[in-house]
């Protein structure tokens, strides 16, 4: 239902942003899954909230650094060029970022893994 549209919307936002932060992203929600406590079968609502909190919080971190971090990556790779491709990478990334930590929250929120 609405969970797994906000999953796919998420999912393919992600795209728009950084390799690691995709990477981050899915090995998170890995965990998340599949990993000794916070399997998705005994998670109560506050280890669900607790989950939830973390994926925003997440996305915003990562949004707030990338505004550093992305333009002088490039720059030191690619140089003048580079830093302009990073400052739009940043800003694309200080927008989606928070939105899919956003999304994947919700989607926590109502599927309960």
């Amino acid at each position: 239902g609405a969970a797994n549209v906000t999953d796919l919307v998420t999912h393919n936002l992600a795209g728009l942003t950084d390799d690691f932060f995709v990477d981050e992203r899915n090995a998170y929600h890995k965990m998340m899954l599949y990993g000794g406590d916070y399997a998705a079968s005994n998670k109560s609502i506050q280890d669900s909230l607790s989950i939830a909190g973390a994926c925003v919080a997440r996305g915003f971190r990562s949004g707030a650094s990338g505004i550093i971090e992305q333009p002088s990556m490039y720059a030191s790779r690619y140089g003048a060029i580079g830093l302009v491709k990073g400052v739009g990478k940043a800003l694309v990334g200080a927008v989606v970022k928070p939105v899919v930590g956003v999304g994947d929250g919700a989607v926590v929120l109502v599927t309960g893994c």
